[in-house]
């Protein structure tokens, strides 16, 4: 049964292809009228395409995007988080431990409001891992407690003494009890003597402590035992003696806390992106960890829940939302020239289809091409029933094929968007998202569409949730991976899928418009959006084929019997995979297969601009190619050796901007003298995640890929003049810093 995640991850990357055939499709069509369909169409016009009466409001409709609004939440202070989150601007490290409690271990927290040992234990665990000083002596403590007659020891038998519950619960498990004279005065004779334990061997003393105090062989450090029989740890530490060490080790856990977590682990001010995410590789404490977990879930839902009401509120009125902040309109929006509008174009060129089929659409400018439009329905706003779908495709490809104004090029879409109408006729909002992703496969919804893949517009969101789950269960956050497994083992699947489509509706990437499988629209609309198709080879046959196989997928998510054997079969195979988790080794082999030194390569960024757009656009003033958009090329060079794999980088060439220190960067911009070649490095372990989720990968452009490379021998021969550095002198070979090429 034990197999080793490496199958995991292949699994996740079969061919499905066998699981829909012809069968599936025919039940498909039995049902069509069941599906919804709509069809976002991108062209790109050969005449210019005309203002319309709209253009203003396309234009800025356009002008802003949903990272806009995202990087706007980013860069506010971490206080305006806090404040919401916490009713605090600077929360105190107890007030957040108490709140990680009631929200993950509620049933710790029975005893009076005021009681904090059970908070107490959680920052105990912390110091412990986190602080070296701590860890020594806690070591010491623990070994005191395990002796016979310390004072350690003597204060656990004490407190056990005075709790009946405790006692009682011992007696059931066999713990003898004696009874000792104190050493009272006569005229004490009518009191009754103590009941102690004594003499206990090792290991059974040890599971009391583990049982009925606190278990520092657990991760999770909390005894076993239930709250009513539990030891209260600040009294056994102030009669044990250690009520100065331990309010020590409470002050390091607070601080870690404190400068880890709430304030982002930045000496800055710390803003929201700072406690977005927290780099945990070098942490020890499970609680530590979790605690962080938790903040990043929420603050993450924080800033994707407020970016997206700010983005319906500026799609809501855009020129309205333009004015307010200040825009200049007659400086910047200048309508598209051109005798002909769009509309006439298309009707010009597109005589059947608009006939048919254009006064259920909208039309508009599509601001990401060159002299592009987008269509897509709008009254009503989707079809119903695949055999109407292909009856607009059929008549939509009919003109095409028999025009020559519009175009399909690699920047165009087709974007395709399913729904699914339950029993009363409305649209399903109810989506099983793990069993969809379980029958999605990436390379099939890409089948017809190559040109596609590996763009930062259709990633692929189940190689995505698989590195998610994976961490979640190295790192068991939230015990995630012991509710997983209990409903796993307790044969509770259907709940178990349930739990696993809420974790990848939590952890999908917040930007709707780079997601192949883009569910965002769910809750909204009732519909997913692929955004697989386009490029500049969709056909007739090829869009009926991939929306067949989209309805089938969406099939998978909104029926629990469609196909449910398959489904429950798949779900035990990837428990099996997971509950025999081991790290993963980075895929060295992955890494040279894919990695071409002097390749050009396109990297996500989130640096804002991205200097060698800049160049392009106000140096050369070029237009932006599409693929640059969200990405820094680089130019690979190698792999620069570490002390370990994780130390090992592979080395990029990129365009920098050394304009951030002046004053008035927009003009600083137009000077090439403050262009420079720099350097870029990716750890390994990364570099092969981004393979695997194709976020790194090539032009695919032959004319982008010379642009880009222009640009580099332009810096590279001119602008700012740096000194020379002074001659190397000559070093050992063990001195020397080496890159070595991937071969």
């Amino acid at each position: 049964m034990k197999l080793l995640l490496e199958n995991w991850r292949e699994y996740l990357k079969e061919d499905l292809l066998t699981e829909f055939d012809r069968s599936d499709k025919q039940a498909l069509m039995d049902e069509q009228e069941r599906f919804t369909i709509s069809y976002e169409i991108e062209l790109e016009s050969r005449d210019a395409v005309g203002d319309t009466p709209g253009g203003r409001t396309e234009y800025a409709r356009n002008y802003l995007t949903f990272d806009y609004f995202a990087d706007s939440w980013n860069e506010r202070e971490a206080s305006d988080f806090w404040h919401g989150y916490m009713d605090e601007e600077d929360p105190d490290p107890l007030e957040l431990v108490e709140k990680y409690l009631w929200e993950e271990y509620p049933t710790r927290l029975v005893k009076d409001a005021g009681d904090i040992s059970v908070p107490n234990l959680v920052r105990l665990s912390i110091a412990i891992k986190e602080d070296e000083r701590a860890t020594k002596e806690f070591k010491t403590l623990y070994n005191n407690i395990l002796k016979d007659g310390t004072r350690e020891n003597k204060a656990l038998i004490a407190l056990i003494n005075k709790d009946p519950d405790i006692k009682e619960a011992l007696k059931k498990r066999g713990v003898q009890f004696q009874t000792a004279k104190q050493g009272r005065l006569p005229f004490d004779a009518g009191v009754a003597d103590d009941e102690v334990v004594l003499n206990l061997e090792p290991d059974v003393l040890k599971e009391i402590v583990h049982t009925h105090l606190f278990n520092p062989e657990d991760v999770v450090f909390f005894p076993s035992a239930g709250t009513d029989l539990t030891i209260d740890l600040t009294d056994f530490l102030y009669a044990a003696g250690w009520e100065d060490e331990s309010s020590q080790w409470i002050g390091e856990a607070d601080d870690q806390i404190k400068n880890f977590i709430i304030d982002g682990g930045t000496s800055r001010y710390p803003t929201i992106a700072d406690i977005s995410y927290f780099n945990r590789n070098n942490w020890e404490s499970y609680h530590l960890k979790a605690i962080a977990g938790m903040v990043e879930s929420v603050v993450q839902s924080y800033i994707e829940e407020r970016s997206q009401a700010d983005w319906d509120e500026y799609q809501d009125d855009p020129e309205d939302y333009l004015d307010n902040m200040g825009y200049e309109w007659e400086d910047s929006y200048e309508p598209a020239g051109g005798d002909d509008d769009f509309y006439e174009l298309m009707e010009e060129h597109f005589p059947r289809f608009m006939e048919k089929w254009a006064d259920q659409l909208k039309f508009e400018p599509d601001q990401s091409l060159r002299n592009g439009i987008e269509f897509s329905m709008d009254d009503p706003k989707f079809m119903t029933g695949l055999d109407t779908a292909f009856e607009f495709l059929k008549d939509f490809f009919f003109d095409y094929n028999r025009q020559d104004n519009f175009q399909f090029d690699h920047n165009t879409g087709l974007h395709t968007n399913i729904g699914y109408l339950d029993e009363d006729g409305e649209s399903h909002k109810e989506y099983n998202l793990m069993k969809a992703l379980l029958f999605l496969n990436h390379d099939f919804a890409f089948k017809e569409f190559g040109e596609r893949k590996g763009t930062r517009w259709a990633i692929d969101l189940k190689s995505d949730i698989a590195e998610k789950i994976e961490k979640e269960f190295k790192e068991d956050r939230y015990l995630f991976r012991s509710l997983a497994m209990k409903l796993y083992k307790e044969d509770k699947l259907d709940e178990l899928g349930y739990k696993l489509s809420k974790f990848v509706d939590s952890y999908a990437p917040s930007n709707p418009k780079s997601l192949g499988f883009n569910i965002h629209y769910i809750d909204r609309l009732g519909y997913v959006e692929f955004r697989y198709p386009g490029g500049a080879g969709p056909t007739l046959e090829k869009m009926k084929r991939a929306t067949l196989y989209y309805a089938y997928v969406i099939k998978q998510a909104v029926d629990p019997e469609y196909k449910k054997k398959e489904y429950q079969s798949k779900l035990v195979k990837l428990m099996t995979n997971l509950s025999s988790h081991v790290d993963r080794p980075t895929e060295v082999k992955k890494i040279k297969a894919f990695m071409k030194k002097d390749e050009v390569y396109l990297m996500p960024t989130n640096v804002r601009p991205v200097a060698i757009n800049s160049y392009m656009q106000h140096v050369l003033d070029h237009s932006i190619p599409y693929v640059l958009y969200a990405t820094e090329a680089g130019i690979f060079k190698g792999i620069r050796k570490g002390k370990t794999l994780k130390d090992t980088v592979a080395v990029f060439k990129v365009v920098e901007g050394t304009w951030d220190h002046l004053d008035n960067p927009s003009v600083q911009m137009t000077d090439r003298a403050n262009y420079k070649i720099g350097e870029r490095t990716i750890p390994l372990p990364e570099l092969e995640r981004m393979i695997t989720n194709d976020s790194l990968n090539f032009v695919n452009s032959n004319s982008t890929e010379e642009r880009i490379r222009d640009v580099f021998k332009m810096i590279k021969a001119g602008g700012r003049v740096y000194p020379k550095p002074p001659p190397k002198k000559k070093t050992s070979a063990l001195q020397e810093i080496k890159v070595r090429i991937l071969k």
